[in-house]
């Protein structure tokens, strides 16, 4: 019989049951605005220092999560998104905000 020792695996299942609870985390709940758009991805991609920034320079009366679902297919938000930064429209940035969120929580 061959007896050998399997080094780091209990490392390897504790960090797996770690990345599962995060999975399970991110999939019960919708991150915040203020979780979403960290100032540095606001900077690396916008003109703005802040997401806060942003919503105040847009023109747009936005005090809460909800006002942005109901501009999101906006024509006028969409090109002030386009003309402020890397993004073609609302979407596309909500979409690289929340790739960059998931590989902040699951990739820590």
């Amino acid at each position: 019989m061959i007896d050998f020792e399997i080094k780091g695996f209990d490392e390897f299942e504790r960090k797996s049951r770690e990345l599962q609870k995060d999975v399970q985390e991110l999939a019960s709940r919708y991150p915040k605005v203020s979780e979403l758009f960290l100032d540095d991805f606001m900077q690396e991609n916008t003109s703005y220092k802040s997401i806060d920034e942003m919503l105040d320079a847009s023109g747009f009366e936005i005090n809460k999560q909800e006002d942005l679902q109901k501009i999101r297919g906006d024509e006028r938000w969409n090109a002030f998104v386009n003309e402020n930064t890397k993004f073609e429209n609302w979407n596309e940035m909500l979409l690289n905000a929340y790739k960059k969120y998931i590989q902040r929580k699951l990739f820590k």
